[in-house]
């Protein structure tokens, strides 16, 4: 994973009516103590929160963003798996995702 994922993924809510923001910082990428960067995000009157957690190879902990291999909101706990950028099947899974977002 690449922080290209995350500014995707940032650029499809956005596109989508969604407001972003981490609560842990004003930096939209900052890796909180317990190696997850969180998202709450909002439409109208619907929040939702969306987490990233941070796994690296051999177990351990890291701060590095590419370690990031997945997100998962916390609405219905529903996953979004990343794979390569370009990959069509990438594209379809994260449009797909974003759009089963639960709003009112």
């Amino acid at each position: 994973m690449s922080i290209k994922h995350l500014e995707i993924l940032a650029k499809q809510l956005a596109n989508k009516g969604w407001e972003i923001k981490n609560p842990n910082s004003d930096d939209l990428y900052h890796v909180a103590n317990d190696f997850t960067v969180c998202w709450e995000i909002k439409r109208g009157f619907y929040n939702n929160t969306i987490t990233f957690p941070i796994l690296p190879h051999l177990g351990g902990r890291s701060e590095d963003l590419n370690d990031i291999f997945y997100c998962k909101e916390s609405a219905n706990g529903t996953r979004l798996y990343f794979d390569k950028t370009k990959s069509e099947i990438w594209k379809a899974n994260l449009r797909e995702w974003v759009n089963n977002l639960s709003s009112p």
